[in-house]
């Protein structure tokens, strides 16, 4: 055979040996490296302890309302003939706002008094037949002494004294009643005009003419003692309602403005509370000005109250004083913060807790013990997984973040 037709020599496994050495070596240096690294402890995650200004503030929101609001309902069953206002125009008391048209089955004035004058005509001849009865009646008791007339005829003349004198009394009795019914269509008939009860504005008007209306259809009109002025009505939570007093100043937001505030002032501290499951609040009116009228009632709105403020304090994350290591000693709530002491152990610092806003709390330490000092590092929780603790923290991990 010749050497062209030898079969080719099997690859060498050299290569492969080499790989798989060098592989080994590096798992035995990463082993070697990794053996020496702390094994992972707990994480916290911490904030700097510093001086700041606290301010507890309160909120509250509701919807605008005018100050005072008077309903004007049609008192008269018909149906509405003319509107003289619409919404928005200014009036004074005693204008005319619309007239109403009674309905048929409504008394009519001028047949009340016609039925009055009848009436009173009727008395009148009630009365001449009521006094010639009696002038009839006196003569036959005269006649009758005398025994000119007999006592049949005396007492027939008697009766019909009688008779005339109530028919008298029910004639003035029926004149007393046409009076009545006079007075009542003379009333029922000023109602026709819907009179405006106080200067101020119209936020509520007919926008239309013909309808029917009556004492069952609700307020025709509804008016505003003005609208430079508005209320605000609120429920306070009874946590803070005890922070508000009246006069107290306010500032209040609206969607419809957004980044606009206008200032305001607590107007009144209900006293009834309002139960919603847990929930306890008290109401609270807010009043504000609404210069140029800019402000609309029924707006959404909220009041913001400045309750109280502590200047220039030592001061801690809210949930520093919420946190503490499972195997911590019990004690108070909100009465100690655990920090990182210089050498990196956790210590327990106690304090006593003051004014707060909801994210930090102004703090003061206490006689015994260690003193919490600006820039100590309190924890505020346990940092999650493999995340990198908060600025300012710890890293127990050995890793660097």
């Amino acid at each position: 055979m010749s050497a062209d037709a030898r079969p080719p020599a099997p690859p060498s496994r050299r290569p492969l040996t080499l790989l798989v050495l060098v592989l080994a070596i590096a798992a035995g240096a990463w082993f070697v490296m990794k053996r020496g690294e702390p094994v992972a402890g707990p994480k916290f995650k911490t904030e700097a302890v510093s001086k700041r200004t606290i301010v507890r503030r309160v909120e509250a929101s509701g919807h605008l309302e005018v100050s005072r609001r008077v309903e004007v309902p049609s008192l008269l069953q018909g149906r509405l003939l003319s509107v003289g206002t619409r919404v928005g125009d200014t009036v004074k008391s005693g204008t005319v706002l619309a007239r109403i048209e009674p309905q048929p089955t409504s008394m009519n004035p001028e047949v009340a008094a016609a039925q009055f004058a009848a009436a009173q005509g009727t008395v009148a001849q009630a009365a001449i037949e009521a006094q010639a009865n009696a002038d009839a009646r006196e003569q036959a008791a005269k006649l009758a002494a005398k025994g000119l007339v007999g006592e049949t005829e005396s007492r027939q003349t008697q009766a019909k004294a009688q008779a005339a004198s109530a028919a008298l009394a029910a004639a003035k009795g029926q004149a007393a009643a046409a009076r009545a019914a006079l007075a009542e269509a003379k009333r029922l008939a000023s109602f026709s005009a819907l009179v405006a009860p106080i200067d101020g504005v119209v936020i509520v008007a007919p926008d239309e003419e013909g309808r029917l209306v009556g004492p069952a259809a609700g307020p025709i009109f509804v008016l505003a003692d003005t609208l430079d002025r508005l209320q605000l009505a609120a429920e306070v939570s009874e946590l803070d309602v005890a922070l508000l007093k009246i006069g107290v100043a306010a500032e209040i937001s609206v969607d419809a403005l957004p980044g606009e505030r206008f200032p305001a002032k607590v107007l009144s501290v209900g006293l009834t509370p309002a139960r919603s499951g847990a929930m306890v609040t008290y109401p609270v009116t807010f009043e504000l000005e609404n210069p140029g009228q800019r402000l609309r009632p029924g707006l959404s709105a909220t009041a913001r109250v400045e309750a109280d403020r502590a200047s220039d304090v030592l001061a801690v994350p809210e949930a520093a004083l919420r946190f503490a290591p499972a195997d911590a000693p019990p004690a108070e709530d909100r009465a100690r913060v655990f920090r990182i002491g210089s050498t990196g152990a956790i210590e327990a610092v106690a304090v006593r807790a003051g004014l707060s806003d909801g994210a930090f709390t102004a703090v003061e330490g206490v006689e015994k013990g260690p003193a919490l000092n600006p820039g100590d590092a309190v924890i505020v929780g346990n940092a999650k997984g493999d995340e990198p603790a908060a600025a300012g923290g710890i890293n127990l991990s050995g890793k660097k973040p």
